[in-house]
């Protein structure tokens, strides 16, 4: 287990560990609390004067963005340094517009202090127990960067199994999330159901069946119908793709859902030559962005997306053959999927026109673990 500054974002962080019985390096993106940036020195989250991050976005341009935490906390730029700021009380954050009256933002907006990192880690051969790391008398964790070896003690959860994500025992061991549709583009027989036209909640045009997947071109569309859902209830969804050529800086899509709906609802996920990332709109204008970074992952490797949603909290995580990364953020509760997701070029203009699509699942819940 290590940690790692983020590669754009302050206020974040990158937990590292390894899986031995798969070969997997997992990443979990972590948020500092309200208020505080990431010191890779002194692996702390510190105020933003101690931090002096290279990477601070009022060094780029002057405009106030939305903060970790509550519905009002934003950053304001002083001079070319970020600070911490609240909205009155019922009052929100909009990017763009600053506070706005908003009288179902009751969360308490206030700077939080540093508890401390994970230190804690999967045991992959027992779901149910997960070891802890022994700290130093100084209270400063004896990680694998520093010289001293750490020291792990085992523990055990109780009716459920260790999430690394959140780091505590809150996987439900019995719960199922089965798919309301799933299709494999790599098997041959749902390739002579397409070419019949015989499938049912899927619309394929201008795909090339390959070994490796449904070819995406210029007029590329590929829609899967969506059970309807009513207002805050989870979902998930899951593409498998890989892309023939490194993705544009500027971003390309990758998938879309309800942003045809007829309001500003929806989610997009897009990536760039460092990111993928999921943006979901709410209908008053707010968008939440939760990015992951894809380093280590080869042009051409097919990769699996995941987006699941529940309580408030999306999670997004790219998975290729030796890595992963996942992130989680709050969101908003009328995000619209209604309408199906969309992959292709003839959906969405700005979308992958050279790659190959493996394989797309939608759920009617949210997955409990998105990691082996």
């Amino acid at each position: 287990m290590d940690v790692v500054p983020h590669p754009s974002d302050c206020d974040k962080y990158v937990q590292c560990y390894y899986n031995p019985s798969t070969d997997v390096d997992l990443a979990v993106v972590r948020s500092c609390p309200a208020g505080l940036f990431w010191l890779q020195s002194r692996k702390q989250c510190v105020p933003p004067q101690e931090a002096a991050c290279l990477t601070d976005k009022c060094l780029e341009d002057c405009d106030a963005y939305q903060a970790n935490g509550a519905c009002g906390a934003y950053w304001k730029c002083n001079g070319r340094m970020s600070e911490f700021k609240c909205c009155a009380p019922m009052f929100s954050f909009k990017p763009g517009n600053g506070c706005q009256f908003d009288p179902t933002c009751q969360e308490e907006c206030a700077p939080q202090s540093w508890c401390g990192l994970c230190l804690k880690k999967p045991n992959y051969a027992i779901p149910y127990g997960y070891d802890v790391m022994q700290v130093t008398a100084t209270g400063i964790p004896a990680l694998p960067s520093s010289n001293a070896v750490a020291q792990w003690t085992p523990r055990h959860c109780d009716y459920s199994y260790f999430d690394v994500v959140t780091c505590g025992c809150n996987i439900d061991i019995g719960a199922t999330c089965p798919a309301d549709r799933s299709f494999n583009f790599l098997d041959n027989s749902l390739i002579q159901q397409l070419a019949a036209g015989s499938v049912e909640g899927l619309r394929v045009k201008d795909m090339t069946p390959s070994a490796s997947g449904l070819v995406l071109g210029p007029n590329s569309e590929l829609h899967v119908n969506v059970n309807k859902r009513d207002l805050g209830a989870p979902f998930s969804i899951i593409l498998g793709f890989s892309e023939s050529q490194q993705f544009s800086p500027y971003g390309q899509v990758l998938l879309t859902s309800g942003m045809n709906c007829g309001d500003k609802r929806g989610l997009v996920v897009n990536a760039d030559d460092r990111f993928i990332s999921a943006q979901a709109y709410s209908q008053d204008g707010q968008k939440v962005v939760v990015s992951v970074p894809y380093q280590g992952m080869a042009v051409n490797e097919p990769k699996q997306l995941t987006i699941s949603y529940a309580n408030s909290v999306l999670t997004l995580s790219i998975a290729g053959r030796s890595h992963q990364y996942i992130a989680q953020s709050k969101a908003p509760v009328d995000i619209c999927i209604s309408c199906g997701i969309d992959v292709g070029a003839a959906l969405n203009k700005q979308s992958i026109v050279s790659g190959q699509v493996q394989g797309i699942a939608v759920f009617s819940c949210a997955l409990q673990s998105l990691y082996n």
